[in-house]
């Protein structure tokens, strides 16, 4: 698919909402669970959608969503290039407590991953939940994003801000192009490892965003074009003007950088360590060097002695496959 066709099917994201509500008999008031269901599948269908989600319908809320329903509620244009008119895709989404990360497992999506949704959704703020998204028949997948953005926010009561949700969507398009030419699984290990620099380190300007960019791709052996540069920067711009805090997303961010890099080396990848390890080094020391910074100025202080400073500067292709 080129970048350009890519980009239009990403249009049709508006395609499936999830809105997630709490059981009424659940032990954990932090945990939820909401299935949605395509409003154009058949009664049929969507009794097998509960049993492959393991669900019964008498035990959890289930929404069914149709195409207007997302246009309607994202403000998307139904007549946008890309897009179906109807609603298939279903979903099960159950929110977890903090610390247990994101899993995703799709089925008969040939074009969104569940790497690539996590990706997103780390992004948009998602850090702890457990989500199916399926479909009866192959159908692209652009719905699941839309989807599970909207179920957190009408859960939580927490609003993403437009700009996020784009910016998530606009992820989904920067792996999937990059992983036509490396991988999937490669394209979201990388991206991930550059988006963890991004919002842990908060580069000051474009030049910060392309070392960071150069040097995990070397880390992975890539070659990126210039069209790939523009590109994964462009994005990674975008997510540091979000100001992503750091501390609220880094163990979902490393959880998943360690599940997607153990599945790359079992496939044989070779990904060089050195970056980490240097960056690892230099927070041990600017660790200990606050430290010890802290207890002279303590035993200064104790001593009320006044010392002199000095400062330097220095998937398979199927085509029977529904577009939604």
């Amino acid at each position: 698919m080129n970048k350009f066709k890519f980009k239009h099917f990403l249009s049709a994201l508006l395609l499936c909402t999830m809105v997630f509500t709490l059981p009424l008999h659940t032990a954990f008031a932090e945990v939820g669970k909401i299935v949605t269901l395509g409003a154009n599948l058949t009664t049929a269908q969507k009794e097998d959608m509960l049993k492959e989600f393991g669900v019964n319908k008498d035990e959890v809320k289930i929404i069914e969503i149709t195409n207007k329903d997302i246009t309607d509620l994202l403000g998307g244009d139904t007549n946008t290039p890309g897009g179906g008119n109807s609603s298939f895709s279903s979903s099960y989404v159950e929110l977890l407590s903090k610390g247990n990360g994101i899993s995703v497992e799709t089925n008969n999506l040939t074009q969104v991953t569940g790497n690539m949704l996590v990706n997103a959704l780390i992004t948009a703020g998602i850090t702890d939940a457990h989500i199916k998204a399926s479909s009866p028949f192959p159908v692209t997948g652009e719905a699941a994003l839309t989807g599970i953005l909207k179920g957190f926010e009408t859960s939580t009561g927490n609003k993403i801000s437009e700009t996020q949700k784009k910016v998530a969507q606009d992820e989904v398009g920067v792996v999937g192009n990059l992983g036509e030419s490396v991988g999937n699984d490669k394209a979201s290990s990388i991206i991930n490892d550059i988006k963890t620099e991004v919002i842990k380190d908060k580069p000051k300007n474009d030049a910060q965003i392309k070392d960071i960019i150069v040097n995990v791709t070397n880390n992975y052996g890539v070659k990126l074009n210039d069209e790939q540069k523009k590109e994964i920067q462009g994005l990674m711009s975008r997510i540091n003007d979000l100001d992503i805090n750091y501390d609220s997303v880094k163990d979902s961010l490393n959880k998943f950088g360690s599940e997607i890099k153990n599945i790359l080396k079992n496939q044989g990848e070779k990904i060089k360590e050195s970056g980490f390890f240097q960056k690892l080094w230099e927070d041990i020391k600017d660790f200990f060097s606050s430290l010890f910074d802290k207890i002279g100025e303590s035993f200064n202080n104790d001593n009320n002695e006044t010392i002199p400073s000095e400062s330097s500067s220095t998937t398979s292709p199927n085509t029977d496959i529904k577009s939604e």
